[in-house]
């Protein structure tokens, strides 16, 4: 598990075992976005995927479904049934910061995996920080603007990291793990944990 940071890293495994299933929202029904949201099904985990475009979740859930229906025949009788993994699926859609603040209040995990700049971001982060309950782990996907920032724009940058995975999701395992200035270690390690519950390293 790499985890570069903005400020410094912890050291030490993970505390305590993988999660049970967890409420996760993701943000973001890019290639990225749908990539994540089926990991976290596969992994037995309720999804809530959200867009600001319905053709663009639409889209996500056909590729999901897909997928899900492809692993399953590689894997033969030993491979789950899509359609009970698909059932724990929800979509939604629509753009500004009550329809953002709406899909983050009822998650435990908060994945943001949408395309934009740093200011469109930032925005988003705020609207998501503003709806997320108390104890929601809250991950940035981006791989390129400072998880110190948008911990900021959020108000809960404790609560904040980035959570890196590499395309396509369904097949390369690795995901960096990126700590804030003011990302706890408590948090970096139920980010860990989550991640290794996932099946990634």
């Amino acid at each position: 598990m790499d985890r570069p940071d903005d400020a410094t890293t912890p050291t030490g495994s993970p505390t305590g075992s993988p999660p049970a299933s967890v409420p996760v929202t993701v943000v973001g029904a890019g290639t990225m976005g749908s990539g994540i949201a089926r990991a976290c099904l596969e992994a037995g985990h309720p999804v809530r995927l959200h867009d600001a475009f319905e053709a663009a979740v639409d889209r996500a859930a056909e590729r999901i479904d897909a997928g899900l229906r492809r692993a399953a025949t590689k894997a033969g009788a030993d491979a789950g049934d899509p359609d009970e993994t698909l059932a724990n699926l929800r979509t939604s859609h629509g753009a500004g910061d009550d329809a953002l603040a709406d899909v983050a209040r009822d998650a435990a995990v908060v994945f943001e995996a949408g395309a934009g700049d740093a200011g469109r971001k930032r925005a988003a982060w705020a609207a998501l920080g503003e709806g997320a309950p108390a104890g929601a782990l809250l991950g940035s996907n981006t791989s390129s603007l400072s998880i110190t920032e948008l911990g900021a724009a959020s108000g809960r940058a404790a609560d904040l990291c980035g959570l890196h995975f590499f395309h396509p999701v369904a097949r390369l395992p690795l995901v960096e793990l990126v700590r804030g200035e003011r990302t706890t270690d408590e948090v970096l390690d139920r980010a860990e944990a989550f991640v290794l519950g996932l099946g990634k390293t």
